[in-house]
Parts: structure tokens; sequence; C-alpha cells
């Protein structure tokens, strides 16, 4: 009986350790799915905070390491493909989102088509395009090395046409080329640039420029200028319109602009008396071509030999004015008629008789009617544009608040400048204090 109440006790002492084991390990297990399934949603959570805040890479880590914990499923899939795209779009990581987006591919067919967009972008950006053809052509038993182009085709790459003849007739096009001058040499020179062009595009898309952060910077830099030109384009400047009156207006009041007044390249020399003046006319110029300012003849019809005359002064030289601006003398004459004299004086002016060598009549020019429009129509549009941009300017200022701070700019980049104006302050104030006050006490004892 003893031995029977033992071996009783045992098997109560076994079952009671054996139900304890099970409370503990179902206990256990709940808590456990209960703090994964905290822990998933609260990394999910975290995962959309860091990039909210701009931290794709630590982002894709957390996503890696929450996607790691689960089985596979169409939830791990959902977060998979965020992966990918983090990776693709945030990251330039275009390996890892390429194998992301294959697994996708291999285990989830029935969202499979969706990732074949995205495939073809990082293959492109990875300059692999030319394999996964290839792969399709031989998945579809089409032999990559055999000629499969079109017959059209004029460039090819591999068993790829990349170039055909629409193409080529399209850039002779383009280039507004005469085809009754078109020779096989120039066409072949045009046919080798374009091969050129496109051998160093396909190189220069596999080397990695585009992921580089230079690259993306000016990337960014040209989306930026783009958006800002369509912005003044499609909101500046959309009511700036310009009428003929506006540009009649514009070239009345700017003639200068389009048509230039007669001018006159002349000598002025002076002479001390006027014989002097009128030898060296004679000497230096046929006397047929010498006048007085009286309009006498100079030629006394003598063919003596006349000693050489030269000027006391020389007032200008070989000086270009227009005909408005010429000295009194000569400003009366009819220009219009060109060069009809190579002299002209002497006249006696103050104390010296002054002859005037005319070298050059240069006519004025008038720009044609319609360039002169479509020129006034180019300044009147920019002048009223500047007008819109600063107005508008003005009014964002006003609207953002916008508040340039002249003063730190002042202290940061002229420190010595504002420290010399500061001394010269101080140092000026107590003077015109002392300099005030004997006024005053003058002004008591008076």
């Amino acid at each position: 009986m003893r031995s029977l109440h033992v071996i009783s006790r045992k098997i109560n002492a076994m079952i009671v350790l054996i139900v304890v084991g099970l409370v503990l390990s179902v206990s256990m297990s709940w808590y456990f799915y209960q703090m994964r399934a905290v822990t998933e949603f609260e990394e999910e959570t975290f995962m959309s905070e860091l990039l909210a805040h701009g931290l794709p890479r630590e982002a894709a880590s957390t996503l890696e390491e929450n996607i790691s914990k689960q089985p596979l499923s169409s939830r791990s899939t959902k977060l998979r493909k965020v992966l990918a795209e983090i990776y693709m779009n945030d990251l330039n990581e275009y390996e890892k989102a390429l194998s992301e987006l294959i697994f996708i591919r291999s285990f989830e067919p029935g969202i499979a088509s969706q990732t074949e967009k995205n495939i073809r972008y990082c293959m492109k950006r990875l300059g692999r395009v030319y394999d996964i053809e290839r792969r399709k052509m031989l998945d579809v038993g089409v032999n990559p090395i055999k000629n499969n182009v079109a017959s059209s085709t004029v460039i090819r790459i591999g068993n790829k046409a990349v170039y055909s003849v629409d193409q080529l007739n399209a850039k002779l096009d383009e280039l507004k080329f005469p085809r009754d001058k078109l020779t096989n040499e120039l066409l072949s020179a045009l046919v080798a640039r374009i091969s050129q062009e496109i051998l160093l595009k396909r190189a220069a898309n596999r080397s990695g420029i585009k992921d580089t952060k230079e690259y993306l910077k000016h990337i960014k830099q040209f989306e930026e200028n783009l958006i800002l030109q369509k912005y003044l384009e499609e909101d500046v400047f959309k009511d700036v319109k310009i009428s003929d009156a506006d540009i009649s207006s514009y070239i009345a009041s700017n003639r200068n602009q389009f048509e230039t007044d007669d001018r006159v390249v002349y000598s002025d020399l002076a002479f001390g008396y006027a014989n002097k003046a009128e030898d060296y006319i004679a000497q230096f110029g046929d006397k047929e071509k010498g006048w007085s300012a009286s309009g006498t003849s100079l030629n006394n019809g003598s063919d003596s030999i006349i000693v050489s005359a030269e000027p006391d002064q020389i007032i200008a030289e070989n000086k270009t004015e227009l005909v408005a601006n010429l000295p009194d003398a000569i400003k009366g004459i009819n220009w219009k008629l060109g060069k009809t004299k190579e002299f002209y004086g002497p006249v006696k002016l103050t104390d010296n008789w002054h002859v005037y060598r005319i070298h050059q009549v240069i006519p004025g020019q008038k720009m044609e009617a319609n360039q002169a429009k479509q020129t006034a129509s180019q300044r009147v549009s920019e002048q009223k544009k500047q007008t819109c941009l600063s107005q508008k300017i003005n009014e964002l200022m006003k609207k953002e608040g916008l508040i340039i701070n002249k003063d730190v700019i002042a202290s940061a980049f002229f420190p010595t400048a504002s420290e010399t104006k500061n001394v010269a302050e101080k140092t000026t104030a107590p003077a015109s204090s002392k300099s005030q006050q004997p006024a005053s006490k003058q002004t008591g004892k008076e």
C-alpha cells in the first residue's frame, strides 16, 4: 500500500508540473505574439516617421529588419514593394531595388505585372537594358546573335535596332538639308556622327554618372529653374500684352536707337595769320577746293612755289562728330550732298584763323521698318515684364513677411567699415557739441 501511495504522489507531481509547463508555454507564446505584433506596428510607424523627416536610408534599414521577421505573405510583399521604391527613388541603389522587385515577381505572380515598369527602369539606370532584352529573346526562342532587325534599320547594336531610315529622314529635315545636294560622303558623315553620339550616350548611362550626387544636384537645379521659368511665363507674365501704339511710342521716344544722323570726320587747324592759313590750303589741297568764309576763291592765279605752311595749333584731328554737334562755322553746310569740298576756311575765331579739313562724310543709317518694329516689341516686352516682376516681388515680400537684415550683412562682411563708422560717430559727436558751446556763450555775452 505504501508503494502505491508513493507512486500516486509521483504521478500527481508530474501532472502538476506538466500543467504548470503548459500554462507557462501558453503565456509565453501569447506574450511573444502580442509583443511581436506591437513591435511590427511600431516599426512601421517609426519607418513612416523616418521617411517624413527625410531619412530614407534609416527607414530602409528599419523596413529590412521588419520584413526579415515576417513569413512570406501579401503584407510582407507590399512592404518589399515599398522598400524597392525607397531604394529606387530616394537612395539611387538600383541593384537592391532590382533584387526586391525580382523577388516580388518570382513569389507573387498576382502583382508581378506591376513590377515590370520599375524593373525596366532599374535595368536602364544600371546600363543593362540590352542584357534583359537578350534574355527575353532567349525565353521566346529567338537567337539574339542572328540578325532579326527590320530591313529599314540604319544602325543596330547587337540584335537591337536603334536608328531607322525614317529617323534619318527626320534628322535631314531637322537640319534643313536640301536632298538635291545630298551625296554619299555627306550622308556617311552624318550617320557616323549619329553612331558616335549613340555610343557615347550608352557609355555615359553605363558609367553611373546619373547616380552621383553632383549629377542629381544639377538635375534638381535644372528642374527648379524650369519650374521658375514656367511660373514666370504662366503666372507673372501672362497679362503682358504689347500693342502697336506701345511700339510706335517706343520708336518715337528712342529714335536714336533706330536711326543715326549724318556724321563728319574733320580736323580743326588754327593759324595765327590768314595768309598762312591760305598758304596751307593752297599747298595741301586743290586750289579750286579752298574757299574762304566769305566764299571768295583762294586761287590768285599765281603758279609760284608756296613756302610750306604748318598749323600753329591742332584743335581737333580726325574727329568724328554728329552734324548737330559740329562747330558753328561748318554746321550750316548741307552735308546730305556728301563731301563737296576738302577745306573750309579760313574763318576768324577769337585770335586765330581756323581751317576745317573734311576727311569723310558718313551718311546716317535707318533701321528697316520690320526690324525696328521687332526690336521695339522686344524691348517694350522686357520693360513690361520687368515692371510685372517688380510688382510680384513686392507683393510676395509683403505676403511672406520677408525682411533683409542689412546690419547683419554689414557686420558679417564689412566689420572694419562698421567699426570705422562707429568710431567716426563717437569722435564727431563731442566735437559738434563743443563747437556749439562757445557760440552759445558768445551769444550770451552779446
